[in-house]
């Protein structure tokens, strides 16, 4: 995709508008009671069945004594309540994967500040193709901005392109399962144009989606979609700075079985 100012402003709407309301921020309580960032999550509706989707090591301290959060509005936080099921990381530590099947006592709240994605959102996305189509947005701990005197979590977009064969091979990731891509030291800002360092600390995005934009050009009007195909489990700072989503396949797979619901996904 080659971006313009127009694909840009598409872009930018479109991550702040739609993709950030499906995308939460996880948090935990340290010793002294205050809440700090630990990961990120999708909520996503399957066969009327609400589900947060995430990483398996964001959820495998999770318990009545160590409570996940999820911010609602300016002040107020609820306390993750639901069934999970996650990966065994011990088998396989790539494999990162998890859910939680979200009781409807918080659903309420829940669906106030955020939007579950419907099935018709997700894509089963096998093939990358050139060209920075793709889109990982969560919220990195250290990502924060004075908002009205208040220092306030911001989620982070990373547009992003396919890694090479090489850098699969390099790092052992079986394509047929992973995505990674290639992060730089330096990025471009899509809202002011300017280019910018992108770090190397991703902490704190384990567990958001990974995103497939859409182009559609027709009728000489520019319209932007958007897909979700994955979920980011981790990232690698070696040789090759990459971030690696797991294919959004697996987690479905895994809700169809144990839920016992029948999924059409479209794929491409």
């Amino acid at each position: 995709m080659k971006f313009t100012k127009e694909i840009d402003d598409l872009i930018n709407k479109m991550t702040g508008e739609n993709i950030l309301r499906h995308t939460c921020q996880l948090l935990v309580k340290d010793k002294n009671g205050k809440l700090q960032p630990h990961g990120s999550g999708i909520f996503i509706v399957v066969g009327d069945i609400h589900f947060l989707v995430t990483a398996s090591h964001v959820t495998k301290d999770w318990s009545d004594e160590n409570q996940l959060y999820i911010r609602i509005n300016e002040t107020n936080y609820v306390s993750l309540v639901g069934e999970l099921r996650e990966t065994d990381l011990e088998r396989d530590d790539k494999i990162d994967l998890a859910y939680v099947k979200i009781d409807e006592r918080i659903l309420p709240d829940l669906q106030k500040p955020y939007i579950f994605l419907p099935i018709s959102k997700i894509r089963n996305h096998n093939q990358l193709v050139e060209g920075t189509n793709y889109c990982v947005m969560g919220y990195p701990e250290k990502s924060l901005a004075n908002i009205d005197d208040k220092i306030e979590p911001v989620a982070k977009a990373y547009y992003v392109n396919p890694s090479s064969q090489k850098v699969y091979d390099y790092y052992k990731f079986d394509p047929k399962h992973f995505y990674m891509f290639e992060m730089k030291g330096k990025g471009e800002n899509i809202k002011t144009g300017e280019i910018e360092k992108t770090g190397t600390h991703f902490y704190g995005i384990s567990g958001c989606g990974v995103w497939l934009m859409i182009l559609d050009e027709s009728e000489n009007k520019l319209s932007i979609d958007y897909r979700l195909i994955g979920i980011m489990t981790e990232f690698r700072k070696g040789k090759y700075l990459s971030l690696i989503g797991i294919k959004i396949k697996l987690i479905l797979d895994g809700i169809k079985t144990i839920e016992k619901i029948e999924l059409r996904e479209k794929k491409v």
